[in-house]
């Protein structure tokens, strides 16, 4: 895995931050990293006991530079997704 990066590291990650965070308050970005062969961000969120990887591109986090309306409804789009699905989630040891 890319090492990991900062928060001033990742674009747009006060939009990302807030987006999760509407969607539940308990959650936490805990970690973001690049990979660039692949040029997706992986954030992971944390709950409680329980951790969710979530993969965005990054031609939609650039786009949000735009002010883009449909960015942003996609990125709410994917993140609740892979929030709400169980199966994304697993426990911590």
């Amino acid at each position: 895995m890319s090492p990991e990066l900062y928060k001033y590291q990742v674009p747009y990650y006060h939009v990302i931050e807030k987006r999760v965070k509407e969607i539940d308050e308990a959650i936490m970005v805990f970690r973001a990293f690049f990979i660039p062969v692949e040029s997706v961000y992986r954030f992971q969120l944390i709950k409680k006991d329980k951790m969710c990887n979530v993969e965005l591109h990054k031609p939609l986090i650039d786009s949000l530079k735009n002010g883009d309306a449909r960015s942003e409804e996609e990125l709410a789009e994917l993140l609740l997704l892979s929030i709400e699905n169980e199966s994304f989630w697993t426990d911590i040891q």
